[in-house]
């Protein structure tokens, strides 16, 4: 939506911001001036980055049980494996 004359915005925004709930709506009406290019591709960027986050968190573990990468089982300091056991 737009105004020809600043103060009829400003008029708007006064009036309507958190005043009123469409319906079907659980929250109040935001009504502010609209962000600038540089607020935008931060946004975006944000919002990228919060979906990169969600995604990361539903994928199934890359490595095994629980998620741990696997290691080689070791010794106690001290002990060796028998000559005969497999590597």
């Amino acid at each position: 939506l737009g105004f020809v004359k600043r103060e009829a915005a400003v008029e708007a925004i006064e009036s309507l911001h958190s005043n009123m709930v469409m319906a079907g709506a659980s929250r109040p009406l935001i009504v502010k001036f609209a962000d600038n290019k540089k607020q935008r591709q931060e946004r975006h960027m944000r919002n990228a980055r919060r979906h990169e986050m969600m995604t990361t968190m539903n994928t199934p573990p890359a490595y095994g049980p629980g998620g741990y990468a696997p290691i080689a089982p070791t010794l106690p300091l001290g002990m060796q494996a028998h000559p005969d056991a497999p590597q």
